[in-house]
Order: structure tokens, then C-alpha cells, then sequence
């Protein structure tokens, strides 16, 4: 906030009441203003909100901004600081969440910004290191990763429900069924819940044995319900069925040390994941857990630097690929099937 208007020393010939009735009118917008401001909610115009800038992020603006035009000030996928998951809607926009500013942000498929929402805090529209968001049934879900709890949203930025009590989550995936998936990372344990966040159920205990986790990080449901977590601790992926129970797992090398990978099913239930590890790649599993194809860069032939969130554009098969390392998002052209374009 600015600092306090100075008042002008008054002339010496005008009259110390006047000076007071000007004063008192010129501040009353002002006044108003400041009331308005502080409040936890505001009243809903006509008029679309505008934008947040940085210096209202800044200043702790929390409230939903979100555009029906792109705003020409912030460049293409711009104001990223280690960004995690990111999941595609369909009304063609991609939703990143913005670990390192603890903030929920909107892009157009090109990159334009059209807003978001967040923070650090506790609050409705506050986050703690988000990790992991979640289209599904024209709601938005959110991994809110310390403040330890699942957070839903309409698309238009309502809050519609919270589900606490978890230990740092750090995947989100939406169901078929509407079922709402999320891995519990640091009580190494996948959670389900109705579409309304209630209906609490738990998979998992701790360990490497069929069943259990260790610190499990993205997580995806297939189109015939299968459901894929990426159980970095033990290096593995692990497949459940859609009542939660151990099908198989697959062995990824590469996630030798501390990695957050994220997950995309394609229509054809083979696997799209990040590799953060050493080989900082992008993989294709097919349905049998081989790897069909591996790649280092995207179309423009920038290598991925950390990559974690991916989110598909199913019409115009678009993957886009978040690198954590450089604060960038890629797109990757896959056509149906998964093999490469010539």
C-alpha cells in the first residue's frame, strides 16, 4: 500500500473550516476505497476482473482473476517459479501450478495468460508450494501441498470444497467415475474421494512390498479406470485397479534420487511420464510398462530442464511438458497411437 496522502499546508487567508469540508470530501473516496479493500470478499460486478499484475501479487492479492483475453503484459507462459503439475481443460486452457509463488495460473494454448489465483497462506484462495492440479466435471482440483490438504474449485474460481488431514500431497487425478485421486506423499499412501472431496478412502501403507509406497509423488487414471502412481521411493511404477487394489509395477531406472514425475494416460491407455532424474526426459510406456519412446527435447529442440507436469490436449494431441528447472512449458506433438510425427 502507498504511503498516507500529506495534507498541503493551508494558505494563510483561507478559512480553517473550509479547509476541513474540502479535506473531508477529497478523502472520502479514498475512505471507501481502503473498506473495500480489506474485506475477505467483494461484491461481483457486471464488468470481468481485471488481471492480477505482479504488484498486486505482491501485495497479497488473493482473489480469482481470471480473463477472457489474454493479458499483453506478461509473455508467453511467463511469471513461472518452479512450477509442478499441470492439467489441460476444455475450453482449451492450461492450468499450472506455480509451485515457487504458491499460485494456480491460466494460459491459452499459446502461452497468453489469462489469470489465476493464490499466494502464500491458509486461506481460501491461499497455497502452500501447490504441486499438482486437476481438471475433471468442470471443476478444478488442487494439491495444496503444505498446507496439507486437497482444495476444489469451480472453473470460474468459486471454492467449493477442502479436504484436510494429508501429509505433504503432491499428485491430483480425476476419474472416468468423477472419483478424485491424490497421492499422500509424505504418509506414503494414495487417498480416493467423491467428486464432492468426502467419502475418505486409503490404499497403501509404507514399504516396497505389492500394496505399499514410498513417498509417491504424480498420479493418472486410465480410461478404463486403471490407476498409475509414481512411487519414486521404491523407483517403480505401481498400477492399481479402480477399487485401489495392486495389479503390477513397472521399474524406472532413472528415479534414483529425490524426483517429482507427473503423469498423462493417452486415449489409448499407454503412459506419458516425466523422467526429472538424471536423463531429465519424457517417456511413453505402452500398456506393458516398455518404453516406446524417449525424449530429451521438445519440437523446437529445447531440452527439458527437470520436467514434472504434463497435461494433454486430447483434440489437437498437444502434450505440454513443464520443466521445473528452467520455468518453462514445451509442447511435444503426439499423434494418436504415440509414435512419433515424421
Amino acid at each position: 500500500m502507498s504511503a498516507p496522502l500529506q495534507q498541503p499546508e493551508p494558505r494563510a487567508r483561507v478559512r480553517p473550516a473550509t479547509v476541513a469540508i474540502v479535506a473531508v470530501l477529497l478523502l472520502l473516496p479514498l475512505v471507501a476505497i481502503l473498506v473495500l479493500s480489506r474485506g475477505k470478499t467483494r461484491k461481483i460486478t457486471a464488468a470481468a476482473p481485471a488481471a492480477p499484475t505482479e504488484s498486486a501479487e505482491a501485495a497479497g492479492d488473493t482473489a480469482p482473476h481470471i480473463r477472457d483475453t489474454v493479458d499483453p503484459a506478461v509473455p508467453p507462459f511467463g511469471n513461472l517459479k518452479e512450477p509442478r503439475g499441470a492439467a489441460w481443460d476444455e475450453r482449451g486452457r492450461l492450468w499450472i501450478a506455480d509451485f515457487g509463488n504458491s499460485r494456480l495460473r491460466i494460459y491459452d494454448a499459446n502461452g497468453g495468460f489469462l489469470g489465476g489465483w493464490g499466494g502464500k497462506g491458509n486461506g481460501p484462495y491461499n497455497f502452500r508450494d501447490l504441486s499438482a492440479v486437476a481438471v475433471g466435471g468442470g471443476d478444478v482440483y488442487v494439491a495444496d501441498t503444505w498446507n496439507g490438504r486437497i482444495e476444489k474449485f469451480g472453473v470460474d474460481g468459486a471454492s467449493k470444497a477442502t479436504a484436510t488431514g494429508l501429509f505433504g500431497p503432491r499428485g491430483i487425478a480425476v476419474a472416468g467415475d468423477g472419483n478424485v485421486w491424490a497421492s499422500d506423499t509424505g504418509n506414503h499412501r494414495v487417498v480416493r474421494y467423491d467428486a464432492a472431496l468426502g467419502g475418505l478412502e486409503s490404499f497403501g501403507t509404507q514399504g516396497a512390498g505389492p500394496g505399499q509406497f514410498s513417498s509417491p509423488v504424480g498420479i493418472a487414471v486410465g480410461p478404463a479406470g486403471t490407476v498409475f502412481v509414481a512411487d519414486t521411493g521404491n523407483q517403480r511404477i505401481v498400477l492399481l485397479d479402480p477399487s485401489g487394489q495392486f495389479q503390477s509395477s513397472w521399474k524406472v531406472p532413472g528415479w534414483e534420487r529425490a524426483v517429482e514425475p507427473h503423469f498423462e494416460v493417452d486415449d489409448d491407455g499407454t503412459l506419458w511420464a516425466t523422467d526429472p532424474g538424471s536423463a531429465e526426459a519424457l517417456l511413453h510406456f505402452d500398456a506393458k510398462g516398455q518404453v516406446i519412446d524417449r525424449r530429451t527435447s521438445d519440437d523446437q529442440g529445447r531440452r527439458f530442464s527437470l520436467p514434472t507436469g504434463l497435461a494433454l490436449d486430447r483434440k489437437d494431441r498437444i502434450l505440454y511438458v513443464v520443466s521445473t528447472g528452467s520455468n518453462t512449458v514445451s509442447k511435444v506433438a503426439v499423434p494418436t497411437g504415440g509414435a512419433r510425427k515424421p
